[in-house]
């Protein structure tokens, strides 16, 4: 009885109520709008823009592409 009160008692820390989720969603978009105005934050970041889509016109150059799945 103990291992199973133990396991269920595991479980519990990690369910979470839809309200725990937006919490979280609404911190994490503030942390991110934080750091995109000012560096030092938990969570700095170097705004970007995309100005056009590919088009073949583009400089041959050297480029290094970052893919995560």
């Amino acid at each position: 009885m103990a291992l199973e009160a133990e396991a269920k008692r595991m479980v519990a820390q990690f369910e979470y109520t839809a309200a725990d989720v937006n919490k979280g969603v609404k911190e994490f978009i503030r942390e991110m709008e934080e750091g995109l105005e000012k560096q030092g934050t938990s969570l700095s970041q170097i705004p970007t823009y995309v100005t056009s889509v590919p088009n073949g016109t583009e400089k041959v150059g050297r480029e290094t592409l970052l893919r995560f799945n």
